[in-house]
């Protein structure tokens, strides 16, 4: 039995483990489902501060049952109509010319416009935690809206890009990490924000993506910053140099405003 608030989802303090191959039990939302179900169990919720995918992934079901409807039609209705985005997708039918190729794997052989992580990709490329393709311009259109409170309340953002977790020494608002003060007690997740350079206020509240994409934000300087990078092809590696490529952009962009 599933025992989590939805701000334990959005927050990171499940205590599910960071990942589970979810798909070699079946490729099914009802197997998924019963994989979760099972770390659940063995998790407790509010102790620890920990990312995990599948916290992600269970959003999205919770979405999709809500609405009666695929995440990726929810997210065109909901969220890519209504602001107007021209370029970001599910499972993009389009030219693969506008797309870069993410990865060479020797079991699903070249990704391009395919899903990099393998439990998105065994679900359909339709999943909660990966699977959206898009482009610069759209997403930050899209970061635009949610700070001047096209999408949800202005005041539902500053909740979002809030510290959740100080109690627990972490860094996680309401999906966001946010670049926090150090106290004296760390949660394993707290060095996740260093991407976000060493010059960015307090406040500075991002996201990075395994392939190498990564977005930072401040609502009071009303800074955006996308890095569509691709640090994943032609297979993966060691993550330094996409590690460091991330805070040499922001220190550079941070370093350069008042």
């Amino acid at each position: 039995m599933l025992k989590f608030s939805i701000e334990n989802l959005l927050s990171h303090t499940t205590g599910m483990v960071p990942d589970s191959p979810l798909y070699r039990e079946g490729k099914t939302r009802d197997a998924y489902l019963k994989g979760i179900d099972r770390i659940a169990e063995r998790s407790f919720p509010g102790k620890r501060e920990i990312y995990s995918d599948l916290n992600y992934i269970l959003l999205g079901f919770i979405i999709e049952k809500l609405y009666s409807d695929s995440l990726d039609r929810i997210w065109r209705r909901e969220i890519g109509e209504v602001i107007g985005l021209k370029n970001s997708y599910f499972n993009p039918d389009i030219d693969r010319r506008r797309i870069a190729p993410t990865e060479y794997s020797d079991e699903r052989g070249l990704l391009w416009g395919k899903v990099n992580d393998e439990k998105s990709y065994y679900l359909g490329g339709v999943a909660g935690n990966a699977g959206l393709f898009s482009d610069a311009h759209d997403i930050i259109e899209l970061m635009h809206s949610l700070m001047l409170g096209k999408i949800i309340k202005k005041s539902t953002m500053e909740m979002a890009v809030t510290n959740r977790n100080k109690y627990l020494g972490g860094i996680f608002g309401l999906g966001w990490m946010v670049k926090t003060e150090k106290g004296q007690i760390r949660s394993e997740s707290f060095n996740y924000t260093g991407f976000l350079g060493d010059y960015s206020p307090h406040g500075t509240f991002g996201h990075t993506g395994f392939t190498g994409t990564s977005l930072c934000a401040n609502l009071e300087k009303n800074v955006v910053c996308v890095l569509l990078s691709n640090a994943t092809f032609p297979r993966r590696g060691k993550r330094e140099g996409i590690i460091r490529m991330r805070r040499l952009f922001h220190n550079i962009v941070f370093s350069s405003i008042d």
